[in-house]
């Protein structure tokens, strides 16, 4: 199962943050739009993650609910259909 380090943090001044990674960007910005949707799931966490035009996938991952960095561990599958795949999950 592939695993990555998560990492929040907050900006105190988001535009300052802004023009110092400007400052030292060689390419973008680029903004990415997506969507999720979490499904209730058992035993980790489940979502649909969408990308607009790019075709959306479904991500399952194990992490913990602790303050700081945090492995995740988690598999992705693409969805050509994701409107089906939401309307399925409303069964039951």
């Amino acid at each position: 199962m592939p695993q990555n380090i998560e990492i929040k943090a907050t900006a105190e001044d988001p535009a300052a943050l802004q023009r110092r990674v400007e400052a030292i960007a060689d390419q973008g910005p680029t903004k990415l739009q997506q969507i999720d949707t979490f499904f209730g799931c058992s035993t980790g966490r489940l979502k649909l993650r969408e990308f607009g035009e790019s075709p959306a996938e479904l991500i399952y991952y194990r992490r913990s609910n602790i303050a700081g960095p945090k492995e995740s561990s988690y598999f992705v599958a693409p969805v050509p259909d994701p409107g089906v795949l939401k309307t399925t999950s409303r069964c039951g």
